[in-house]
């Protein structure tokens, strides 16, 4: 079976880490061949490439041009004809809009792989019109609502998958002082990092330090950057906050932390960063809002730490909890890495994908 991604590729977050991983952890798909269409050049395509797969660059698309729409489906039918897959998976939305009629008129299957929440979003319509094949949801949490918006499509949830060739239990709190505290993402409001610095600045312990590994790719990314050094000055942090942007080995970071903490304001989809950090053994604090639930809760435990929303003052609680729990921390380790591996080891996710794309395809791929 041959299936080509088809994504923007405008920026570097969680959607396109998936994609990236999705080609590196490859041999479990032994049986299908992947292909990538980015509309964007970028990041993503530049690391896809240096990683071996085959990348089709379009010239950039805008809604508000209509003609680059239209030469985007000229090349991608074009693509299709050459290439020749059996299923054509979309990456959020937009990419959907851009796809689906040179999908459709090549004729191969359809696929909808719905990252993001904001079904208000006005190109959702589109899906009252035209019906994928099928929509793969990167949690339950987002199923649900897409269920509720679209009550006779098929939906499916698939993990990200995660590679766990790179990741190794900290030894941190064996071997070091202070008490890291760790928080990994795109620097924007909803992810609350600024929260997290008013939060270290409400506890008195020296010992506890924050690194931010932040990214920025955009320029609302770099005005809200801006606003973190601002706020960083302001409460006299220089000392207790590291902040690093766009990051390209982050291994070391998260092998020398204690703690995670990303506090966000609204809920996320999923939260690749959850899953890296217990991979590492790491507790994880954070709102309890969206994908994080069903990451951090199962039946019998929570592995990390939940807090409300915008309360500074129950990040700063659930940070000194953690760091007075020495011997808990090192009993939690390999019970988040095992967490991780019931949900997002790449075999099992991609032997799921494997199997609902053939079901797609009626198993004659």
């Amino acid at each position: 079976m041959k299936i080509i991604h088809l994504y923007s590729g405008n920026r570097f977050g969680g959607v396109e880490r998936v994609l990236l991983q999705l080609f590196i952890v490859r041999k479990h798909l032994s049986e299908i061949d992947q292909e990538y269409i980015i509309i964007f050049d970028g990041l993503l395509s530049q690391k896809l490439i240096e990683e071996g797969a085959k990348v089709n660059l379009l010239f950039p698309v805008k809604f508000s041009k209509p003609w680059t729409i239209i030469r985007a489906w000229t090349r991608i039918n074009s693509l299709l004809n050459r290439r020749r897959p059996q299923v054509l998976i979309c990456h959020d939305i937009w990419s959907f809009v851009i796809g689906h009629l040179p999908a459709r008129i090549y004729g191969c299957k359809i696929v909808l792989w719905a990252h993001t929440e904001g079904l208000h979003y006005y190109l959702y319509k589109y899906l009252d019109f035209f019906k994928p094949d099928l929509i793969i949801s990167c949690s339950d949490f987002l199923k649900k609502q897409l269920q509720v918006r679209f009550k006779n499509f098929k939906v499916t949830t698939i993990y990200a998958p995660f590679n766990f060739s790179h990741s190794h239990l900290s030894t941190a709190n064996k071997i070091q002082q202070k008490f890291n505290v760790l928080f990994a993402g795109r620097l924007v409001p909803l992810k609350g990092a600024d929260l997290l610095i008013k939060a270290i600045a409400l506890i008195a312990d020296q010992d506890v330090h924050l690194t931010i590994l932040g990214i920025v790719t955009n320029p609302q990314e770099s005005d809200f950057l801006e606003e973190i050094n601002k706020l960083i000055y302001e409460l006299k942090l220089n000392d207790r906050v590291s902040l690093l942007i766009n990051q390209t080995n982050v291994k070391s970071f998260y092998q020398s932390a204690d703690l995670y903490c990303q506090p966000n304001r609204n809920p996320e989809t999923f939260g690749l960063t959850f899953v890296e950090a217990l991979s590492f053994g790491l507790p994880v604090v954070t709102s309890k809002l969206g994908g994080a639930i069903e990451i951090l809760m199962d039946q019998n435990q929570t592995f990390g730490s939940f807090i409300n929303p915008d309360d500074i003052e129950s990040i700063k609680v659930a940070i000194l909890e953690w760091k007075n729990a020495s011997d808990k921390r090192i009993a939690f380790a390999e019970k988040a890495r095992t967490r991780v591996l019931e949900l997002c080891s790449s075999e099992v996710v991609l032997k799921k994908l494997e199997q609902e794309l053939r079901l797609v395809c009626g198993d004659q791929a």
